[in-house]
């Protein structure tokens, strides 16, 4: 449980350095205590994976946007030897999204 209190004063600028830091990692400014905490015990921080994990999501569904656009001009006729490439090139996008993904929720313990 945490019951001791610790104040510390900084610069204006210290605040904003601080808070944009803060941002970074998906935590709003109420948490501040939070992200000392992480930086001075070393402790990882979920936000930064739910942060990695939403711009993942994001990415996906671009990819899948795009498979399924190819995936209609296949069925109608309309495919193209382009269409492979792009398929192909998606494909690899994704497998470095997972790849990236994988090492920031389980790094390697070497």
């Amino acid at each position: 449980m945490k019951n001791r209190i610790i104040t510390f004063r900084v610069t204006d600028e210290e605040y904003a350095l601080l808070t944009e830091r803060t941002k970074k990692t998906g935590i709003t400014g109420e948490n501040l205590s939070e992200y000392i905490r992480q930086q001075v015990f070393g402790e990882e921080y979920p936000y930064q994976k739910e942060k990695l994990l939403r711009d993942m999501n994001y990415q996906i569904r671009k990819i899948g946007v795009n498979l399924n656009q190819i995936a209609a001009r296949y069925n109608s006729s309309l495919y193209l030897e382009q269409d492979r490439r792009l398929v192909m090139q998606y494909m690899e996008e994704l497998k470095m999204l997972l790849e990236k993904t994988q090492d920031m929720i389980w790094p390697s313990q070497s």
